[in-house]
């Protein structure tokens, strides 16, 4: 979804998420609670290219542009793309928040775009075949039920997830796919953009607990401090590289 989706949102809410959208955009633009500028303390290796031989369709279509993972995406001034930023503590628990009707929307074309998303629980998941050739999205959910199906050159569909958690979607006909689902019991994620950067409106002044995650980095907490009237900026979030002797648990976890 885009930036007036976001917004619409988060006026709507009093509370909103890059990403989610499903409401009316309003008539002025909120400020936003805060903006994160997410960095990789590292040297960027160059993307891997996907071997897609099994499918001529895909070697068609990538063949004057290779498509590459999207692993481990670090652009100018080593900022990090892909972080999937949310509130994990200082919301009002007994607080109820709408679930947006419009879906958020995953397309394929030999590849899943976006590759990292967020949905609230109980908002479609909409999957869309943008390729000539089939597709079968497959999310391995653990709390929630497990799915796969087919869906063939135009055709859409959609799924409805009622748990929060944190999954792998797969393509069952090519190995190479991969993307990431999270499913939020409220309306304040973000996903960090080809800057770095990832912003959130709406929520009420008080303090909170934000979780940055990365699918190859592992996870960071934050706290941050949300003041009427004022955009808090954290520039300080940076990611190490992974260390050679461990290895990221890639288990769905319920988030905050």
């Amino acid at each position: 979804m885009n930036r007036r989706e976001f917004i619409g949102g988060a006026m709507g809410l009093a509370g909103g998420m890059l990403g989610a959208g499903g409401l009316a955009a309003p008539t002025s633009r909120p400020a936003d609670a805060f903006v994160v500028t997410l960095r990789y303390d590292g040297e960027p290796t160059k993307p891997k290219v996907v071997d897609c031989s099994e499918d001529p369709y895909c070697v068609q279509l990538f063949r004057d542009n290779p498509r590459t993972e999207d692993t481990l995406l670090v652009g100018k001034d080593k900022a990090l793309q892909n972080v999937f930023v949310s509130v994990v503590a200082g919301l009002n628990k007994d607080a109820k928040w709408p679930v947006p009707t419009r879906p958020v929307a995953i397309h394929e074309n030999c590849w899943f775009s976006p590759h990292v998303v967020g949905v609230m629980a109980g908002q479609p998941l909409e999957f869309s075949n943008c390729s000539k050739t089939l597709e079968v999205p497959h999310g391995m959910c653990r709390r929630n039920k497990e799915f796969s199906f087919y869906i063939r050159e135009g055709m859409t569909k959609q799924v409805v997830l009622k748990y929060p958690e944190t999954f792998r979607l797969l393509c069952d006909v090519h190995p190479w796919e991969l993307a990431y689902c999270h499913v939020m019991p409220h309306p304040f994620f973000a996903v960090s953009d080809n800057r770095g950067r990832a912003a959130m409106a709406g929520l009420p002044p008080g303090e909170y607990q934000l979780r940055f995650w990365h699918e190859r980095l592992g996870a960071l907490t934050r706290p941050v401090k949300i003041e009427a009237g004022q955009t808090t900026r954290l520039d300080d979030v940076t990611f190490k590289p992974p260390s050679k002797h461990r290895r990221v648990r890639r288990k769905s976890k319920a988030p905050g």
